[in-house]
């Protein structure tokens, strides 16, 4: 993987915090909301608890439904702090994730990709499907897949750097597989004809490459 590769949203505990409320814009009364949900769905999540698993599971897709509902608004500041605490949840989680969690997330992903929003818009929503892509069904991956390429086709004048970010997402979802061209053929078929293209980036074609041919 080429160093320009390299996801851009790793960060430590502190950083997302400061991330968080940052995002609230000196907001106090929306700092105090959602690190109290945060918070929640984080002691929700921890292995002794009084309250009975299947409530412990229900209260987590309550609280799941909120920041899907805060995802879609239109006020940029509950939006992201609303991504910024989805995103802490999902880093690193094995249960939960892919059970609860991913089915809201995909469908903001949906929202997003469907959106007149230009790629680097677009970028955040492609972080969240990193973390999800190893509790997608091969069904599922395929699909995402598609549409990935479709997206890095639509998008040819966008910067390297966001055309890259989208190959990153591919390549995660292409690793997962043991026989990556056999379960994306129409991705695999898209992406040699990209390569073939006299226009295209010489630094986009060798990541291209890379990916199809190095795994």
């Amino acid at each position: 993987m080429t160093e320009s590769l390299r996801p851009a949203w790793r960060r430590s505990r502190a950083d997302f915090y400061s991330e968080l409320v940052s995002h609230c814009a000196g907001n106090v009364q929306l700092e105090k909301a959602f690190l109290c949900q945060l918070m929640c769905l984080k002691l929700l999540r921890v292995q002794v608890s009084p309250l009975a698993e299947s409530e412990r599971r229900e209260r987590v897709k309550q609280m799941t439904r909120v920041f899907y509902g805060h995802l879609l608004s239109e006020n940029e500041e509950v939006h992201e702090a609303a991504h910024t605490c989805l995103e802490g949840c999902l880093k690193g989680d094995k249960e939960y994730a892919p059970k609860l969690v991913a089915p809201y997330v995909l469908a903001f992903l949906d929202t997003r990709l469907n959106s007149s929003l230009d790629l680097p818009g677009k970028d955040s929503a492609m972080n969240l499907l990193g973390m999800l892509c190893r509790s997608l069904g091969k069904a599922q991956r395929r699909n995402w897949m598609a549409r990935l390429v479709k997206l890095l086709q639509l998008y040819e004048t966008e910067t390297l750097a966001c055309k890259l970010n989208v190959l990153y997402r591919m390549k995660e979802l292409w690793t997962l597989d043991a026989v990556p061209k056999a379960t994306f053929p129409e991705a695999y078929e898209l992406l040699l004809g990209m390569m073939r293209s006299t226009s295209l980036d010489s630094e986009l074609r060798e990541a291209i490459f890379a990916m199809c041919f190095r795994y």
